[in-house]
């Protein structure tokens, strides 16, 4: 919970802005919300605003937010109706499955820090209200079932209702468990063995059950998971050989390895055998890569490699800012490779960056 004088600053500064025209302060408000969120407002909108001239500020709230409102036509995404639209689209596509496997390569921790706001939790328990009922109904229906398949749904939705149960108890939402539980469902909504177990009402009901779900998740973890989604997105790119990249990536590991505590903190041996267990499983995934014959088997154990080096970028970029004190939020490794993303350099290239990050510092 944040400290008193903070929650007694807020509130007075939010009955300030209150009591005045709400056009005068939308954009305070946005941008205030955002800072505390943790996702600030686009830096470039906020430079441009930060050089409104001088006068315009010293002429009050109505002049700075006509001028504020000129500024973000520049910047349709940071215009909230457009940016809803914008996020539900870039959302339409993520199964349980994409935010299982994002959840693999980073923490969600900074991303669902929001959650644990007292009032953010509740709505999202109200908002929850619709998936308990209808998987209650759901448990229900299947009692009276007999076939092994309703009976296995069944302990998952189970499952479900009890993990928002223990939120609503513990005022504590356990993300990974919630879209591993999710992703269970949805697994058998999609098997047509289990479809066939369950008969048609209980297969459709089930339907509206995982899209009630996959509605709430979407709309609570939205920041996380559009910033995150790139990181999915990674591939091989043509020329990038996946020997090159397991034998940067053991070289990242000698330098870990060699790590005194007069230049950094070293890590201890159980997690250095942790990120050699890594490496060893890409070894492995590029010894079948290399003996693949199917084209479209080829392609895929060389996405799941470049998605597992991205992985283990990851780990590296954010031991080395940690043990380096350059390390400010739970993020800060994922934001580093998200911008590498940027320069379209593929896995090789990030890995020579994460290179020279080593050797510069």
């Amino acid at each position: 919970d944040p400290p008193d004088w903070f929650a007694a600053a807020d509130t007075e500064m939010r009955a300030i802005w209150a009591n005045d025209l709400p056009a005068h302060w939308n954009f305070w408000t946005r941008w205030y919300d955002a800072a505390i969120a943790g996702h600030p407002l686009n830096w470039d909108l906020q430079h441009d605003i930060a050089l409104i001239p001088d006068e315009v500020w010293k002429a009050g709230p109505g002049p700075v937010a006509d001028a504020i409102a000129a500024i973000e036509k520049n910047y349709p995404a940071n215009n909230p109706i457009l940016q809803s639209a914008l996020m539900r689209a870039a959302l339409s596509d993520f199964t349980f499955d994409a935010m299982r496997n994002l959840m693999r390569m980073v923490p969600f921790e900074e991303d669902t820090r929001n959650l644990r706001d007292p009032a953010t939790l509740r709505r999202f328990l109200d908002d929850s209200a619709d998936v308990r009922d209808a998987l209650e109904d759901f448990c229900g229906a299947a009692d009276a079932g007999s076939r092994q398949s309703v009976k296995e749904v069944r302990f998952y939705a189970d499952k479900v209702l009890t993990e928002l149960s223990t939120t609503r108890q513990t005022e504590h939402l356990r993300v990974g468990n919630l879209i591993r539980l999710g992703a269970a469902l949805q697994d058998y909504s999609l098997n047509e063995n289990t479809r066939q177990g369950l008969g048609d009402v209980l297969a459709l009901q089930l339907d509206r059950i995982v899209a009630q779900l996959l509605d709430l998740t979407r709309a609570y973890f939205a920041p996380g998971l559009v910033r995150l989604k790139p990181l999915a997105e990674v591939r091989l790119l043509p020329g990038e050989d996946p020997s090159r990249i397991l034998g940067q990536l053991r070289r990242n590991l000698e330098a870990v390895r060699k790590v005194k505590a007069d230049q950094a903190v070293p890590l201890d041996e159980e997690d250095i055998a942790v990120l050699a267990d890594v490496i060893d499983e890409l070894e492995r995934l590029r010894a079948a890569y290399d003996s693949a014959q199917d084209a479209q088997e080829k392609e895929r154990l060389g996405n799941q490699i470049a998605q597992r080096s991205t992985q283990a970028g990851v780990t590296f970029a954010r031991y080395w800012l940690m043990a380096t004190d350059k390390f400010k939020r739970a993020t800060d490794g994922v934001d580093f490779v998200l911008k590498w993303k940027k320069r379209g350099e593929g896995v090789e290239g990030l890995l020579r960056f994460l290179w020279e990050l080593w050797k510069n510092s």
